[in-house]
């Protein structure tokens, strides 16, 4: 977080444990103004770091501030197998 995540300017709100459910969120809740009843709305000072798996249902809300709320994102994953079709690439600025 680089700046303070308050209910003001839209902190991240998460449904905690959604990352188990199989089913596709249902289209009422898909809507950004939507609430969900088991949402959590995670508020944090600006340097704290947010971790959770990337299947959790997450997302901005609305910044009714008149600041900014500004974070980096970064995704994690495991090395896939030696026999997979997948390719990690890493980029250098130096082009190498």
């Amino acid at each position: 977080m680089l700046d303070d995540f308050t209910p003001e300017n839209g902190a991240t709100r998460v449904v905690p444990g959604s990352h188990r459910i199989a089913l596709p969120l249902a289209r009422d809740l898909s809507q950004p103004l939507a609430r969900h009843r088991d949402e959590k709305i995670i508020l944090g000072c600006a340097g704290s770091v947010l971790m959770f798996n990337g299947y959790l249902w997450h997302s901005g809300r609305r910044n009714d501030s008149h600041g900014p709320r500004r974070a980096v994102q970064m995704g994690l994953r495991r090395e896939p197998p030696a026999d997979s079709p997948v390719k990690l690439y890493a980029y250098r600025e130096n082009g190498a």
